[in-house]
């Protein structure tokens, strides 16, 4: 029979993993960038596709993360991942070249989704039923604390220490989320069945429901329209609108309190009510701050936006998750958010190398801040669309909830 863990201590643990394995392995790099920009003396361009060669391994980590969790132990592929991107930041405190840093930016944008997966099937395992979406989205979370603490290394990286003791620092914290996992999932977790090719399970399947498709559209749109804010949101911050360090480092500070304190919150909406009325505000909370920062183009408005960016991007990937275990088998719940996970991932790369050229020619970022409006303002429409025909109810059940 299947032990159930506390609610309170599985979020903390997978919360802390996904501060690791998000928090840092996808968002450090693109908080430091100026700071690598200066020592490697390579401009946008080239960081901006050493980015995007972290999400395109990301993509394919994605791909093949079903697949990996049906056929390996869930408990040791969750600690195993953590392992990884602490080898990962390593290999990018000691990269002398952009060549080295895209290595560290793949072996974790390689490693993130697997443990995402990983992350998303325990949850739906091993916590109660009324309790998943808040655990999910409060694991989701946990990417925001990793943000919170890269503010701190923005800051302190221009006055105490170089970027690469930041990278050493992450590293060792990844050893929190392992050692405290290894105690607290003792019991075994069931993997998911593996699916045939004649079941649900296929992405074809997938995405030929409405469910699938909220699942896969709302991560693509988080990486077209959410990495590129990430990516060059302190270079943005310092050289378009000359702001101080401790400055920069406080919009970090901002979306990581503002992602860590809002991921649970938006997890409970989608317990008490749907997570398409969670996802819907999160992304119309994204669109009117961009907005806003569209038509001031200053500091304040990069401080808006700043906080609607934490609202869209740190419950989502939790609240995918609970849309996908919510109306999908343990099998084909897996491959609903692995396929959102590639789209994420491509949409993100696309987004990183198309801004960091765009920048690179026109010496700013609001045009690409115009792109993303627009996207993140459609995206809410059709959000808005399904909930007046009836939300994700609507269509007819892929399966039967899971216990």
């Amino acid at each position: 029979m299947l032990i159930q863990v506390s609610s309170a201590a599985a979020a903390t643990v997978l919360g802390l993993g996904t501060l690791v394995t998000h928090g840092f392995g996808l968002s450090l790099i693109p908080a430091l960038l100026p700071l690598i920009s200066a020592d490697f003396g390579a401009g946008y361009g080239i960081l901006g596709a050493t980015v995007a060669a972290g999400l395109v391994a990301y993509s394919t980590g994605a791909l093949f993360a079903g697949r990996i969790v049906e056929r390996v132990d869930s408990r040791g592929l969750l600690l195993v991942s953590f392992g990884v991107t602490g080898v990962g930041l390593i290999v990018g405190a000691s990269s002398r070249s952009a060549v080295g840093l895209a290595l560290s930016a793949m072996i974790m944008g390689a490693a993130a989704p697997v443990s995402w997966a990983v992350t998303l099937h325990i949850a739906g395992e091993a916590v109660r039923r009324r309790a998943r979406a808040t655990v999910m989205a409060a694991a989701s979370g946990g990417a925001a604390v990793g943000v919170l603490v890269n503010g701190v290394f923005v800051q302190t990286s221009t006055t105490v220490h170089s970027w690469r003791v930041a990278f050493v620092v992450a590293a060792a914290v990844a050893l929190l989320p392992l050692l405290w996992g290894h105690r607290l999932f003792r019991a075994p977790v069931r993997r998911p069945a593996v699916a045939s090719a004649r079941r649900v399970g296929g992405f074809r399947e997938v995405v030929a429901t409405r469910t699938g498709r909220v699942a896969v559209l709302a991560a693509l749109v988080a990486g077209l329209a959410g990495f590129p804010f990430s990516a060059f949101l302190t270079a943005t911050a310092l050289d378009e609108m000359l702001v101080s360090a401790p400055r920069a480092a406080l919009l970090w500070w901002v979306i990581g309190i503002a992602g860590a304190l809002g991921a649970p919150l938006f997890g409970a909406v989608a317990d008490r009510r749907s997570p398409l009325l969670a996802l819907t505000g999160g992304a119309v909370a994204y669109a009117g701050t961009l907005v806003i920062l569209l038509a001031t183009w200053s500091f304040t408005g990069l401080l808006a936006a700043s906080v609607g960016f934490a609202a869209m991007n740190y419950p989502i990937w939790g609240l995918v998750g609970a849309v996908a275990n919510r109306h999908f088998p343990a099998s084909t719940a897996v491959r609903a958010i692995a396929l959102g996970l590639v789209g994420a991932a491509l949409g993100g790369a696309i987004g990183n190398t198309a801004a960091g050229a765009w920048i690179d020619a026109s010496a700013s970022f609001r045009g690409p801040v115009g792109v993303m409006a627009a996207v993140m303002v459609m995206l809410s429409l059709w959000y808005i669309h399904l909930f007046r025909s009836g939300g994700l109810g609507a269509s007819v059940p892929e399966s039967e909830p899971r216990a």
